[in-house]
């Protein structure tokens, strides 16, 4: 049983905004989502995959503009369908979701609808549909209908997580960047979960393979700390490291080890010849402390080099991870890079993690 089916038409921008905004705030928030361009069967009729959907489905939201009722008797269905759930009204199984403003038909029009119309109404039409649709979490809004947004589809805020890494000094420094009003009790979990709201609805954050200022990722990843001071003789407590590879990305987070939660990872990074150098640089980047008199030159390169290295030769189990991480560096991994048994990596991307969590 899913929590919600969504049902809308297939044009522009209804459907971009219901795939890439709404899908993935719902998920974010904690719901399951039924989604046809997702989940329905490839070579079933359309009609009966429609008629599973609103029976297995807990809520139906409709999402109404003028071309949700333009000569597609599919949606009429479906929809009237979802309507005998509950002919009574009492409980919320069909939601109206006015994406444009448009009239509604007669059968629609006894039901209370979430208003998406306004801008300035949007947070409170938010927390009233995640209350119809008992929602686990807050999430964040979606975005704009026609903007460019893409809600990465991780589950930043689901009940089932174990947090291994939040950088408290990242979100209070974002706070007052984003706008916001520094809570003066608030803990880390509301501060992460409002800033990152605040970053997606700004379109800030992308994906591990299309990263924009932020990016998002969900993947297996080795992680732990990298001792090197006495190397080159620095007085810092160390830094904690995650390294992980989607379908075309290598993926190097750093950060300061005091930002881990309970224990530190699951086996002790390696360092390899350039490791080092990119652990320095990225402290720098960090604007941790570094002692004064440590001048780095512009490893840029350098620093891919040593992600590549150091996350392919990761050892220790991997475990599932995700993340929302601030971009540091991205570039092509070149060809002499890459070992015999890799033909698949394209690019690195560096970044400094806001959050990294265990998925339940």
């Amino acid at each position: 049983m899913h929590d919600v089916f969504i049902s809308y038409r297939w044009v522009d921008p209804d459907q971009t905004w219901v795939r890439e905004q709404l899908a993935p705030a719902l998920r974010n928030s904690g719901l399951t989502v039924l989604l046809d361009v997702d989940d329905f069967v490839p070579g079933r009729d359309l009609i009966l995959e429609m008629t599973r959907a609103g029976r297995e489905s807990r809520h139906v939201l409709c999402v109404l503009s003028p071309d949700y009722f333009d000569g597609n008797r599919m949606v009429a269905f479906e929809s009237l369908m979802a309507r005998r759930i509950d002919p009574s009204g009492t409980e919320p199984g069909l939601i109206p979701l006015v994406l444009r403003s448009c009239e509604l038909p007669e059968w629609l029009r006894g039901l209370i609808p979430i208003d998406w119309t306004n801008p300035g109404d949007h947070d409170r039409e938010w927390r009233k549909l995640l209350k119809a649709l008992a929602a686990p979490g807050a999430g964040f809004a979606p975005g704009l209908v026609g903007s460019e947004t893409t809600i990465p589809d991780v589950l930043v805020s689901s009940a089932s997580k174990y947090y291994v890494y939040i950088s408290a000094s990242k979100l209070d420094m974002l706070y007052p960047q984003l706008g916001m009003r520094l809570p003066a009790r608030q803990d880390a979990m509301g501060k992460l979960e409002a800033i990152l709201a605040g970053l997606a609805r700004g379109g800030r954050i992308g994906t591990v393979d299309q990263p924009k200022e932020y990016f998002a990722g969900s993947m297996p990843m080795h992680w732990g700390p990298c001792w090197f001071g006495k190397v080159f003789h620095l007085d810092f407590d160390g830094l904690v490291y995650f390294g992980g590879v989607s379908d075309t990305t290598v993926v190097g987070l750093g950060g300061s080890g005091k930002h881990v939660i309970g224990e530190s990872g699951s086996a002790r990074m390696g360092v390899h010849s350039l490791l080092p150098v990119f652990m320095m640089q990225l402290q720098k980047e960090l604007g941790e402390s570094l002692p004064p008199q440590v001048e780095l030159p512009n490893f840029s390169d350098r620093s891919l080099a040593a992600v590549y290295i150091a996350t392919m030769n990761g050892q220790g189990p991997l475990q599932d991870l995700e993340f929302v991480a601030k971009r540091l560096a991205y570039g092509p991994c070149p060809a002499e890079w890459r070992s015999k048994d890799d033909q698949k990596t394209e690019n690195v991307v560096v970044g400094t993690p806001l959050y990294v969590a265990m998925r339940g």
